[in-house]
């Protein structure tokens, strides 16, 4: 159960961040739509690329800049594919066991990285699926 909260207080957005989030409602957004296009270019490239891969297939998110990809065509639970994709290549990513255990099929990445990382990230994965 200690784990379970450690995980959740390292991966989560704090109250205090939270609460600052809030002030959009109280300010003007012009920096908020180059950054959202930005961030739907970047869920649409990383989208493309994972279902391109035989071992994972995804569906874009329609907001945020998380993606839930699932693993079941690899034959790993989530925590082994974590493990054995953060070895390989460096690339780290969250176990969909996390989430509950009928999403142990499952893993999440984030896109809120740039553009570079996310194609440098791509093309570790197609190395990576040789593999298996």
């Amino acid at each position: 159960k200690m784990n379970k909260l450690q995980q959740h207080i390292n991966t989560n957005t704090c109250t205090f961040i939270q609460k600052g989030a809030c002030s959009i409602y109280k300010n003007d957004s012009v920096h908020i739509k180059p950054y959202v296009a930005e961030l739907e270019k970047r869920a649409e490239f990383f989208h493309e690329s994972v279902n391109t891969l035989t071992i994972m297939k995804g569906t874009k998110p329609k907001a945020g800049f998380f993606y839930f990809a699932d693993i079941s065509a690899s034959g790993l639970d989530s925590n082994a594919f974590c493990v054995k994709l953060l070895k390989s290549t460096g690339i780290a990513s969250t176990p969909g066991l996390a989430f509950g255990y009928e999403w142990d099929d499952h893993v999440r990445f984030s896109f809120a990285v740039s553009m570079t990382t996310l194609e440098k990230a791509t093309v570790l994965m197609k190395d990576f699926e040789k593999s298996f």
